[in-house]
């Protein structure tokens, strides 16, 4: 059984037209699967996962601002507290005068 001169070149030429189709058809397919979960993905950003993730941002942003007025608050704790600490000086100093003015007329009695 002999074969035709050309039929070598005839499968070859088969094959690379298979084989360019089957690259053709490859490529095709994947851009068809590129442009569906672009589209998939287009479509997460309508989720509520995104609205969470802003809010949190939000709260993140005013915890960070509220954070920033801390040293402000400690500053003020701090007057505060020297402020407490100089009425109560004042108010010990009074009560000590107000005992001496009223232990005076009763030493006065003891010695007279």
């Amino acid at each position: 059984m002999t074969l035709p001169a050309h039929v070598g070149l005839w499968l070859l030429a088969l094959f690379g037209v298979l084989g360019a189709s089957c690259v053709a058809l490859g490529f095709w397919r994947l851009i068809r699967e590129g442009i569906a979960l672009k589209k998939r993905l287009e479509a997460y950003a309508d989720l509520p996962l995104r609205i969470d993730i802003a809010l949190a941002q939000r709260r993140i942003a005013l915890a960070e601002r509220r954070i920033e007025t801390v040293p402000a608050l400690v500053a003020r704790a701090d007057g505060a507290y020297r402020q407490i600490d100089l009425a109560r000086r004042r108010v010990l100093g009074t009560g000590a005068s107000v005992l001496r003015v009223l232990a005076r007329p009763l030493r006065r009695r003891e010695h007279g």
